[in-house]
């Protein structure tokens, strides 16, 4: 094996590594929220904390991807090290792709919609769309 895939193979293992584990601390957080939610009494109380923690989920890893975004923004136009990557895969694509789900606001609206609630659901979905742009903003001006 040559040197160069050598080294795109360790380069690989080392990012494949780091965004595994981010991705098990983000879904460890998103998880917590989720049992935080369908600890409450009543179906309805359930389903509505629930739904609030999916979207306190998503706004927070906008938010969080949009302060690493601006922080790690390549200014010099210098190469970054090893670490640095790892760590920045580590926190974006890990922990903030894993905390934060397309799939669960879809299955969320297909729920309320089965449950004919129709201006819930438009409120939901407009809170993530909305909110989700307002949140990774509010951490991209988060710069130091």
């Amino acid at each position: 094996m040559n040197a160069a895939i050598a080294e795109a193979l360790v380069r690989w293992v080392v990012l494949g590594g780091a965004i595994a584990a981010g991705g098990a601390l983000g879904a460890v957080v998103r998880g917590g929220l989720l049992i935080a939610a369908t600890t409450l009494d009543g179906a309805r109380a359930r389903s509505r904390a629930t739904a609030l923690a999916v979207l306190l989920a998503n706004l927070g890893a906008c938010a969080l991807l949009g302060l690493l975004l601006a922080r790690t923004a390549d200014r010099s136009g210098a190469t970054r090290g090893a670490l640095a990557q790892a760590s920045i895969a580590f926190a974006t694509t890990g922990l903030c792709g894993s905390l934060s789900t397309f799939s669960t606001i879809c299955a969320d609206l297909v729920q309320v919609a089965q449950a004919r609630r129709f201006r819930l659901g438009t409120l939901y979905l407009l809170a993530h769309l909305v909110g989700g742009p307002l949140a990774l903003g509010v951490g991209l001006s988060w710069r130091s």
